[in-house]
């Protein structure tokens, strides 16, 4: 408890250097902390309120174990706005997706943050309706990203994921995500549709 204590204080703290050594030299596929590098080393300041939130991430990479050898990177950071009902956010974070919060098919820690538009419903309340109480607490969360690293270049990103939570302790949850166009490959809405 007290570790995860800790844990909660560095993540509201303004600001963090951190420096991490991967000796393993392959990336971590579960939901632990993301190691993308042999090394990292990174430096972070946020600040937030109540209606919005800014994190800058600047992090240097070396011996990368996806992308190019020795990189700078701005993944994790983000500036977010808190508006009625839903959070924008534009930023290059990681996010976990799939049937379990570890090693999902889907998105995952071991690659890299695609940078991302992102709309996500605030509140998870479950809805006042009679007959959709049954639903319990539910969310979206609405992403279009460009990745940096992958092929073919100019490739975008689109995420949808709708949950819902009809009985304590049961999440269940619907995802798609669609890897469309870039280079040599097809743009149209035809092809989005496809």
């Amino acid at each position: 408890l007290a570790r995860i204590r800790d844990s909660v204080v560095r993540l509201d703290a303004t600001a963090v250097v951190s420096l991490r050594v991967n000796t393993a030299r392959h990336p971590v596929s579960d939901a632990g902390l993301a190691v993308r590098a042999r090394n990292e080393a990174s430096a972070q300041l946020q600040a937030g309120t109540d209606t919005a939130s800014l994190r800058l991430r600047l992090g240097v990479q070396q011996q990368s174990l996806a992308s190019p050898p020795s990189q700078a990177t701005l993944d994790g950071s983000y500036a977010a706005l808190h508006l009625p009902g839903v959070v924008v956010t534009l930023g290059a974070v990681d996010r976990w997706w799939g049937p379990a919060r570890a090693a999902s098919p889907i998105l995952g820690n071991a690659a890299p943050a695609i940078p991302t538009l992102t709309l996500r419903r605030s509140d998870e309340s479950a809805p006042e309706t009679p007959g959709l109480a049954w639903i319990g607490p539910w969310s979206y969360e609405v992403s279009v990203g460009r990745p940096r690293h992958y092929e073919p270049r100019g490739a975008a990103t689109i995420g949808i994921r709708l949950t819902a939570r009809p009985l304590p302790g049961l999440e269940l949850g619907i995802g798609r995500f669609i890897y469309w166009g870039g280079e040599g490959r097809p743009h149209s809405l035809r092809s989005l549709f496809d």
